[in-house]
């Protein structure tokens, strides 16, 4: 038997109400929070391994450690929608297989790498 709560994200996931889903209820939302909470605190641990962030003056240092957060956030969301895409539909967090999930990790690791790569080594040259 199905889960109520599960049905329901589904049926506003999918468009299956009568009334129109609240944004509240998009399942990127809940990506996209936890992929912010995540990689901010990410960016600060992080921090002391970069030549010449110590000597930034402290607002600085928080407007590019935010800045590079939200960059991550937009990877995250880019991975599920490509996941989504794969499952061909946008639920699929909700009970993941392993294609999207698969999809889901690779995109974004390829993402994180391929920026990182770019931003310390070509674009500082």
């Amino acid at each position: 038997m199905e889960d109520t709560s599960e049905k329901m994200a589904r049926d506003v996931v999918s468009g299956d109400r009568s009334r129109p889903a609240s944004i509240l209820a998009a399942p990127e939302l809940p990506v996209a929070y936890f992929s912010f909470a995540l990689h901010f605190v990410w960016e600060f641990v992080q921090l002391p391994t970069y030549t010449g962030m110590a000597e930034l003056p402290h607002w600085e240092a928080i407007k590019l450690c935010m800045s590079a957060t939200f960059g991550d956030v937009g990877f995250a969301l880019t991975a599920f929608w490509l996941a989504s895409l794969a499952a061909q539909r946008r639920d699929w967090i909700l009970r993941p297989t392993r294609f999207p999930a698969a999809i889901f990790v690779v995109v974004g690791i390829v993402l994180t790498v391929g920026f990182e790569y770019y931003y310390t080594n070509i674009s500082q040259g």
